[in-house]
């Protein structure tokens, strides 16, 4: 008998992103980070004879980031800084182990995007922008083809 070992990849948690920082007045806030994307996951079929028809799929795409909120205005002083966007998730991960495959439909593993930054509020002094999240990283595929 044989078999096959399978190191898998981390595939952490995106993170958020940072909030933007306050004006010099008390009543100017800055804008709240976007959150981070969600993980694929991982999806594993065994199966003698793995059959995925023409309507059929299988999907472990990672979530998108949120966008940075918008700081608030001020009328003078410094505007609130703008929050920052959250990362994109990584993709998931997709392993097959079979006999015979035949595959009609479609196998979909995406990475998340990145959330945008959120600019600075207006005043006498614009607040800074926040600054963009991160995209996700490569997704994975695995197949293994088992003789019977």
């Amino acid at each position: 008998s044989t078999g096959a070992s399978v190191k898998f990849n981390n595939s952490s948690g995106a993170g958020g992103g940072g909030g933007g920082g306050g004006g010099t007045n008390a009543s100017v806030y800055g804008g709240g980070g976007g959150a981070g994307g969600v993980c694929g996951g991982i999806i594993a079929l065994y199966a003698k004879n793995l059959f995925i028809n023409s309507g059929g799929s299988i999907t472990v795409n990672g979530g998108n980031g949120g966008n940075g909120a918008n700081g608030n205005s001020a009328g003078s002083g410094t505007g609130g800084g703008g929050g920052g966007g959250g990362s994109g998730a990584n993709g998931g991960q997709v392993i097959l182990v079979y006999n015979t495959l035949t595959n009609l439909g479609s196998i979909t593993m995406t990475l998340g995007t990145k959330g945008t930054k959120g600019t600075g509020g207006a005043a006498a002094v614009n607040g800074s922008d926040g600054v963009d999240g991160s995209d996700g990283t490569a997704v994975t595929l695995r197949q293994f083809q088992v003789s019977l």
